[in-house]
C-alpha cells in the first residue's frame, strides 16, 4: 500500500543548504527504517516527503473488521429468524433468547473475529470440541454450552447449524420445529 500526498516540514531560516541537504540525508535513514522507500524534496526553508511505500497496513485490518461485522450480521439475523426469539444484553453484549427468558446463544465480537456461545447435545458437543476453534465455553460449559470462534465461512457455517440446534434444545415445545424449516 501507498500513501501519496505532499508534506511539509518547516526548517529554522538560519538552516543554510549544506544544513538542509544533511538534514534531508538524516531524515532519509531514519524514515526508510520505519516507512520503506520514499521522495523527498528539500529546500533550505522546508523539506517535502513526496511518497511514502509500505505506510502500515490499516487496510487489511479493516477488510478483517468488515468480514467480522458480516459474520455477526449472519448470525444476528438467523437467530431472529425464528418464532418467539429475541436479542438482549444483560452483560454488555447481545444474547439471543427464545421464550419466556431462555438463552440460547450470545455473540461476542472481536477484532479479527466474533465468539459465540451456544448449548450442543452431549453428542454434537465431543464432535465440537476436537474443532481448532471451539472450546468448552466459560462459566457454563459444565451444564453443554461451547464457545465458536468464527473466522471464516467455513467456522460460520458450522456455527449457525449449531445456533439452530441450540435453539431447539431450550424452545418450547411448540415452535423447536422451526429451527430446521428451510435449513
Amino acid at each position: 500500500m501507498s500513501f501519496s500526498g505532499t508534506g511539509a516540514v518547516p526548517l529554522p531560516a538560519m538552516f543554510s543548504a549544506s544544513i538542509t541537504t544533511t538534514f534531508t540525508r538524516l531524515f532519509a535513514l531514519l524514515a526508510s527504517s520505519f516507512c520503506g522507500s520514499f521522495i523527498v524534496r528539500a529546500t533550505p526553508l522546508s523539506l517535502f516527503v513526496l511518497h511514502l511505500d509500505n505506510f502500515p497496513q490499516t487496510r487489511d485490518a479493516n477488510e478483517t473488521s468488515e468480514r467480522a461485522m458480516t459474520y455477526a450480521d449472519h448470525i444476528r439475523a438467523l437467530a431472529l429468524s425464528f418464532p418467539q426469539t429475541y436479542e438482549d444484553a444483560p452483560w454488555g453484549f447481545p444474547v439471543f433468547k427464545v421464550g419466556a427468558n431462555k438463552l440460547f446463544a450470545w455473540l461476542t465480537e472481536r477484532d479479527e473475529h466474533v465468539e459465540v456461545t451456544v448449548k450442543l447435545t452431549a453428542e454434537e458437543r465431543e464432535i465440537a470440541e476436537l474443532l481448532p476453534w471451539v472450546r468448552r465455553a466459560s462459566h457454563v460449559g459444565r451444564y453443554g454450552w461451547i464457545t465458536a470462534e468464527v473466522t471464516s465461512d467455513e467456522t460460520l457455517e458450522a456455527t449457525l447449524e449449531w445456533i439452530r440446534e441450540s435453539y431447539w434444545l431450550k424452545a418450547p415445545a411448540d415452535v423447536r420445529e422451526a429451527a430446521f424449516d428451510g435449513a
